[in-house]
């Protein structure tokens, strides 16, 4: 993982994410673009900060192995 990104409009709208409330919770969350929000938030309370859903090991193997 590359570590936290403070800019919420870099993460990205497709597939899953990491992200950070301010009250200190941690979760997997995803764009909800038929309500105008991440998931596990309300539309009123963002993320304060975002990370990769990081890929299983065997996906990223750069030997060829699977």
């Amino acid at each position: 993982m590359t570590g936290w990104n403070f800019d919420m409009s870099e993460a990205p709208r497709e597939g899953r994410v990491i992200i950070a409330g301010k009250q200190g919770h941690v979760t997997v969350s995803q764009w909800l673009a038929k309500h105008d929000r991440w998931e596990m938030f309300t539309k009123g309370e963002s993320p304060i900060a975002w990370q990769p859903w990081p890929e299983h090991p065997t996906l990223t193997n750069t030997n060829g192995a699977k």
